[in-house]
């Protein structure tokens, strides 16, 4: 986010879910610790829109596929709570399009492997989620980006692995299948676009 990059929470060696946030100024090339997250929580969504981020389920104590939702306003180095999703989950995705928060698939409950394909849509301008088309097949640790407008998700996990990618438009709250991977993906993949 502008000529900074953010670390935020997730789980330290010993397994413990942290609250921290780490600001690393690429100008400086130094790290600035943040105020932290409200409660520690890792396996969360996370996006930017505008001057915030936005972090959208996870699991946080003992809790798994929680719904909440916080914003981190960059500059004033501030949280705050926002309205909670209709589905709790973590392993989720967020995409901002439009000047809207996008979060998709997850998983409901740990250890159980029940993926959810929730496809929901938060609006800053009205403070709430709103139900959105399922994704056809429902997954966790995905992957996904944004391209003219529409999110691509690839891979993931759903008791096993999955190799389709499915692009949601977000116009016709439609989805559809656009190919197949080389090979099957369970999770711990990263898509990355460039524009040549």
């Amino acid at each position: 986010m502008g000529d900074s990059l953010y670390v935020v929470g997730g789980r330290d060696h010993n397994e413990q879910k942290l609250s921290s946030v780490l600001r690393y100024d690429v100008k400086d090339e130094r790290w600035v610790e943040c105020a932290p997250m409200p409660s520690p929580r890792s396996g969360f969504a996370m996006c930017t829109l505008g001057e915030c981020l936005y972090v959208a389920g996870g699991s946080t104590g003992t809790a798994r596929g929680v719904a909440d939702c916080l914003r981190y306003d960059v500059q004033s180095d501030t949280w705050e709570a926002m309205a909670p999703m209709q589905v709790g989950r973590y392993g989720c995705n967020a995409c901002a399009v439009g000047g809207k928060i996008y979060a998709v698939g997850g998983f409901g409950d740990y250890g159980g492997g029940v993926c959810t394909g929730a496809t929901e849509c938060f609006d800053p301008a009205t403070g709430q989620w709103t139900r959105l088309a399922d994704m056809p097949t429902p997954r966790g640790w995905s992957t996904s980006f944004v391209l003219d407008g529409s999110i691509y998700v690839a891979g993931a996990s759903q008791r096993g692995e999955v190799a389709d990618v499915h692009l949601y438009d977000v116009a016709s709250d439609t989805w559809s299948r656009v190919c197949d991977l080389p090979a099957k993906i369970r999770y711990g993949a990263a898509l990355s676009l460039i524009h040549i």
